[in-house]
C-alpha cells in the first residue's frame, strides 16, 4: 500500500486559521457600550492592574492602542487631567483542531521507460481517502475597557477582539487585535461582528476592511456575522 499526501486546499486552511487566501486576518469582535456621543473631552489615561505595573509588554501594547485611539480624537494625558481610563486585558491559549487532508492511494507503484525514465507511476486504480490529524491552534484575545472618570469610573465601552491561527506569538497578533477592537469606534451596543484586515509583516498597514458599523448585528439579533 502506498499513500501520497496531496496539498491542502487554500479554502481548508482558511477555514481552520481564519485567514483567507487573499492574505487577510479575520478577528471576531464583540462590543458593549453606553457611550454618550457628546464627549467634547477625549483625554484619557491607561489604568493598570497590580501585575501590569512596570511591564514592558504592557507598555508596548498600550502604545499600539494609543496610536489607534488618536485617530478617533483621543489624547493621552496625566491621570489627574484625564476624562477616561483605558484598561487592557489580553490572553493567548494553545488549542488543537482536527484537520482532514486528501490522500491519494494506489495498491502498487512502479517505474518505467518510454523514451526516457518517467519515474514511479501508479499501477492500478487510484483512489482518494482523507487523513485526519491534529493541528496546533493558538487563540489570541484582547479586551479594551473604557471608564468615565467624571462619573466615578463607570464603564462606558467594553470590546473584545479575538483570532486564531498556528502562530503562537501574541505580539505578532496584537496590531490586528487592536485595530479590530477599535474598528468603527464606537460600535453599537451588543455588536457581534467580524473585521478583516490586510495582512502585513508588522501589521503596520492603516488600511481597514471589514463589516461597516451599519451592517453589524446586535447580539440580541444574531450570534455573529458570517465571514466575507
Amino acid at each position: 500500500m502506498k499513500l501520497i499526501r496531496l496539498f491542502a486546499s487554500c479554502g481548508l486552511v482558511a477555514t481552520v486559521l481564519l485567514t483567507g487566501c487573499a492574505s487577510y486576518v479575520t478577528s471576531n469582535v464583540t462590543a458593549f457600550q453606553n457611550w454618550s456621543g457628546h464627549d467634547a473631552d477625549r483625554t484619557y489615561t491607561f489604568k493598570r492592574s497590580a501585575d501590569q505595573q512596570n511591564n514592558l509588554e504592557q507598555s508596548t501594547y498600550e502604545g499600539m492602542v494609543n496610536n489607534e485611539l488618536v485617530t478617533y480624537g483621543f489624547k493621552q494625558v496625566d491621570p489627574q487631567h484625564a476624562h477616561y481610563a483605558v484598561s487592557l486585558f489580553y490572553d493567548i491559549r494553545n488549542h488543537s483542531t482536527m484537520v482532514s487532508q486528501p490522500v491519494a492511494y494506489a495498491p502498487a507503484w512502479r517505474g518505467g521507460w518510454y523514451g526516457g525514465w518517467y519515474g514511479p507511476m501508479p499501477y492500478g486504480p487510484v483512489s482518494v481517502i482523507y487523513d485526519t490529524e491534529p493541528y496546533p491552534l493558538f487563540v489570541k484575545t484582547l479586551s479594551i475597557r473604557i471608564s468615565d472618570l467624571s462619573r466615578n469610573g463607570v464603564e462606558v465601552y467594553n470590546v473584545t477582539a479575538g483570532n486564531s491561527g498556528p502562530d503562537g506569538s501574541l505580539l505578532a497578533a496584537m496590531p490586528y487585535l487592536v485595530r479590530s477592537a477599535l474598528f468603527n469606534f464606537p460600535l453599537p451596543n451588543g455588536t457581534v461582528t467580524q473585521v478583516n484586515l490586510p495582512e502585513s509583516l508588522d501589521g503596520a498597514s492603516n488600511e481597514k476592511a471589514g463589516v461597516p458599523a451599519a451592517a453589524a448585528k446586535p447580539a440580541s439579533a444574531a450570534s455573529g456575522v458570517p465571514a466575507n
